[in-house]
């Protein structure tokens, strides 16, 4: 009989990382799991009122030989705790059940972390001027074989005359999905998310900003207009500059809220133009932005204006990120009725 405590099985423990945590288990190491990433560190949910701020110890470090040996947001961790300090030294990622990411053509130690040790991908769009069955598409070839369940959900219903049509042409393009119709003001619409928001299961919501995913997000983890979540970068308001992070849903579930991700699919692997450049420093800064929104052009909270200011990101390379992007040519199939 598993003996792990009820507090880490709302947090997705189960025997799976029991094992995986046992193989790495010595003397003054506990598990945690990652809830936030900042630059250069982590934000780690020990138990239900602590949060530690955590980094990657030297021994991990130089065990590292690929991007994909570091955490990211969703990774169970072995860690010890820093005496006489809320911090932690990081020194084992355990074993995924799940994992979302994209790898950079032509470098296998190139990857850009999303997420991970998710259930379900929630793929976020609008039944307005702004659905894009591409842009979809590179939503869905991020959750396949990524061993999280990957779902579509269609916003702002209140505002459509013809969802089916919506429907219909997500069914012609990629088949027989499970796609959800919802609308902020349509609670019943709402509620049919339960089952990927119960006890101990971590869902993450991906989408374009604008899409509706913020008032999704908001209405997950608020009940009665208060916060239900108890995690500690959500209820204690810190860390808000995180670009992604786990929330406690009313339904006691995970959800994972991330940025808006066009930039982060514009830069793909399929053109000669993106494949001789690697942005992925560049791609990681603007997620670690404020707002999901951000213009870049000295926003409150930019990771980008910051890393200028700062002479960590050079304008030679800002410039050649920015003219990179402006020559990836999206296909607009925008889809109206």
């Amino acid at each position: 009989m598993s003996t792990y405590s009820p507090f880490l099985s709302s947090l997705g423990w189960n025997d799976f990382f029991q094992a995986s945590f046992d193989k790495v288990s010595e003397s003054g190491l506990y598990p945690a799991r990652i809830i936030g990433q900042g630059r250069g560190h982590y934000y780690l949910q020990v138990t239900a009122n602590d949060v530690l701020e955590g980094v990657i110890s030297t021994r991990l470090f130089k065990a590292s030989k690929a991007a994909d040996d570091f955490p990211t947001v969703g990774d169970w961790v072995a860690f010890t705790p820093s005496q006489g300090q809320a911090k932690a030294e990081i020194h084992h990622v355990l074993s995924r059940q799940s994992y979302l990411g994209r790898r950079r053509s032509g470098n296998e130690n190139k990857t850009q972390h999303l997420a991970s040790n998710v259930d379900h991908l929630l793929v976020v769009t609008s039944l307005n001027e702004d659905f894009d069955l591409e842009r979809i598409g590179r939503y869905l070839e991020i959750g396949k074989d990524s061993g999280a369940s990957t779902h579509i959900l269609l916003t702002k219903l209140d505002l459509c005359a013809h969802p089916e049509e919506y429907v219909q042409k997500i069914r012609n393009e990629f088949g027989d999905i499970e796609i959800f119709l919802i609308s902020s003001l349509q609670p019943q619409s709402m509620d049919e998310l339960k089952k990927f928001f119960i006890f101990g299961k971590t869902s993450v919501l991906l989408g374009s900003s604008g899409v509706g995913k913020s008032t999704l997000s908001n209405y997950l983890t608020a009940s009665d207009g208060q916060v239900t979540g108890e995690l500690g970068i959500d209820s204690k308001g810190k860390h808000t500059t995180t670009s992604r992070n786990i929330l406690r849903t009313r339904w006691d579930g995970l959800v994972i809220d991330t940025p808006g991700m066009q930039e982060v699919l514009a830069i793909k692997n399929d053109t000669e133009e993106s494949s001789s450049r690697d942005f992925s420093d560049v791609e990681q800064l603007t997620l670690e932005c404020k707002f999901t929104n951000c213009r870049h052009q000295n926003d409150p909270g930019c990771a980008i204006s910051a890393a200028l200011k700062a002479n960590t990101l050079s304008t030679e390379r800002w410039a050649a990120y920015q003219k990179a992007l402006s020559k990836i040519k999206v296909p607009k199939k925008k889809w109206q009725k």
